[in-house]
Formats: structure tokens, C-alpha cells, sequence
């Protein structure tokens, strides 16, 4: 069947030489689920009251205090930070927080709660957002956040009220959630310092559903989006469905299809097949090569609201996902 993978954008900046390169933090699994029935916080400055119908959100990294203390031994100097933003689709309005880098778990849950050590300067600044929504819209300042406890992984929350108005996740709604990763870290090597960037950005299109959690990669996620399923008919062609999801009402999605031919890791043959618009589900009929190898068709997904998201599925073994084989090391006569 078929398989999807997330654009992921990597990059880093210098050069280093003779020093351990230092990755970016990167999502490994993102969970939804309803936590209206999970007891409110109660502080001597802050309480929650439940709501019908409250989601929260956590992604889980690949970096915790063992990889902050290996990665500090290779440098003399490390700052991370996490950007978590939100919005739902269609819309302009987004929420963002930032974090310390290095925590394995970032938490976004129903006013901004997620972490006690947090409660207290939250609450705070809550407070002082609505007593500037009183004086309007057009006499609002930016009020930035200030913790008073160290412990608190959050450095940044909405700084007006309308910013923290969208913090909130609606039922049934599809958002757009984007995690940046960014770690800044110097060495010292041969009498010299150096300074340099470890970036990643990552996107997730995930839906508000009432069940009780959801969970997954990038990959898993995708696919509950979008489907790509083939029925290979003898060495010549093959059928593709492209498919979105029952519930996915955007309309103008055009799709970008390629069709590519590798042997082992060498690619020996590559097509752009074309560009359709998808409204619902398409089907194609794309005629393949007489080449042995292993036959894979990639696809590139443009929304006006997701921005790009990067879709392929292989006939490569080493998939997270079941492949999806056209051909794989088979000679047509």
C-alpha cells in the first residue's frame, strides 16, 4: 500500500573541522488527546475549570539531559531552543511558545498549563493580557513573558491577547502545527573558537478528533491525511489513487507526481510525471520503464494553507512504512 513522508527542512550553517557535529532536536511522535476529564490545576494564583471537549498536545523528542551533558563535553559554550506554533487551517491567527531545548516532552494542554513549575508567572501574564484587551484593541502593547521560577522549561508565550485567543485547539478542526529546533553552540579547537548553528523545522497537519489520543510520526500523521495507493498492471503501467481524507474539505491541492528508477542507492532513470489538481481523490494511469531495479513514484503536495509537505513512498526496504512496489529488482521480457 502507500506511504507518506514529511518535508523535513535540515540545515546547518560553518564549518567544523575536527569537532563532533551536533544535531538539531527532532520530533518523534506527536500525541492528541482529550484531557477535559483530567483534574484541574489548582494554585494559589492560577486555577483551570473544565471545559466540555479540551485537547491537549505533546511531542516527544530525540533529546534529554543524557544528550545535553554528551553534547556540552564537545563544545564550550550550548544555548537550545524549542518554537512550538499552532493554527488552524484557513486561518492567520497562530499561537507560539518557546522552550528550552533538551526537554524530551514539550506539553501544550488548555491554558498554557502544562507544566506546574509555569503556573504562577502564566497566570500572571494571563492577567495582564486581558486588562489590556479592556483598553482595546487599538491601545494594546506586547507584554512579554517573564518567569520567576527556573524550572519553568517555558521562556516565551502570546504576548497579546488575541495571540493567546488562538492558543486554543476547536473540536473537529484541522491544524497546522510547526516545531523549530534551534541549537547554537561554540568550540575551541587549534587556539580557535568557532561558533555555529544546528537548525530543523518540522510540520504536522493533525485533526482535533474526540477520540481519546492519537499518536504518531510524521509518517503516520501524513497518512491519515493523504493516501497514495497503486495496482501495478503487468511491466508497463500502473494505476495510482491519490486520495485525502473523508473529513479534509480544502480545496485546490495540487500534487506533483515523479516517477524514479534506482539501482541499489544509484538513481538511473528519473521523470517528472506532472502536476494535478486533487479535489477529494484522482486517479492515474502512468505508464512505467522496461528497466530493472526498483521502480518508486514521489510525490510533492502544495496547500495554499499547509505551505509544502513533502510526500513519497518507495520501494525501499529500509522504509519505516510498509513499501509500495512497482517493481524491485524484477526484469520484464
Amino acid at each position: 500500500m502507500s506511504h507518506l513522508l514529511l518535508l523535513r527542512l535540515l540545515f546547518l550553517t560553518g564549518t567544523i573541522c575536527q569537532a563532533r557535529l551536533i544535531n538539531s532536536e527532532v520530533v518523534k511522535d506527536v500525541s492528541v488527546y482529550l484531557c477535559s476529564h483530567i483534574s484541574t490545576y489548582s494554585h494559589a494564583n492560577m486555577n483551570f475549570f473544565s471545559y466540555p471537549v479540551q485537547f491537549c498536545v505533546t511531542l516527544r523528542s530525540d533529546k534529554g539531559i543524557r544528550e545535553e551533558i554528551k553534547d556540552l563535553q564537545s563544545t564550550t559554550s550550548l544555548q537550545s531552543r524549542v518554537s512550538i506554533s499552532w493554527r488552524q487551517l484557513a486561518t492567520a491567527n497562530s499561537c507560539r511558545l518557546t522552550f528550552k531545548g533538551y526537554q524530551t516532552e514539550y506539553r501544550i494542554s488548555p491554558d498554557l498549563g502544562g507544566y506546574e513549575t509555569c503556573q504562577t508567572s502564566i497566570s500572571r501574564h494571563l492577567f495582564k493580557l486581558s486588562q489590556g484587551m479592556n483598553l482595546g484593541i487599538e491601545h494594546q502593547k506586547r507584554i512579554e513573558f517573564n518567569s520567576t521560577n527556573q524550572d519553568c522549561p517555558i521562556l516565551n508565550v502570546p504576548t497579546v491577547y488575541p495571540e493567546y485567543v488562538s492558543c486554543k485547539f476547536t473540536s473537529n478542526e484541522w491544524y497546522q502545527i510547526e516545531w523549530k529546533s534551534t541549537i547554537r553552540y561554540e568550540t575551541f579547537r587549534n587556539g580557535e573558537y568557532g561558533t555555529y548553528w544546528a537548525n530543523d523545522t518540522q510540520n504536522f497537519i493533525v485533526k482535533m478528533s474526540e477520540e481519546m489520543r492519537r499518536n504518531g510520526s510524521e509518517h503516520v500523521w501524513l497518512k491519515r491525511l493523504l493516501k497514495l495507493e497503486s495496482r501495478l498492471e503487468g511491466c508497463d503501467a500502473t494505476k495510482l489513487l491519490i486520495r485525502f481524507a473523508d473529513d479534509w474539505t480544502y480545496s485546490a491541492n495540487s500534487v506533483s507526481l515523479s516517477y524514479r528508477i534506482f539501482e541499489g542507492s544509484t538513481k538511473i532513470h528519473s521523470d517528472h510525471i506532472g502536476t494535478f489538481n486533487v479535489e477529494g481523490w484522482k486517479e492515474l494511469n502512468i505508464p512505467l520503464k522496461r528497466i530493472p531495479g526498483d521502480h518508486e513514484i514521489c510525490a510533492q503536495v502544495l496547500h495554499s494553507f499547509i505551505h509544502v509537505l513533502g510526500l513519497k513512498f518507495s520501494a525501499s526496504e529500509s522504509s519505516s512504512l510498509p513499501p509500495l512496489r512497482l517493481f524491485q529488482n524484477r526484469r520484464c521480457t
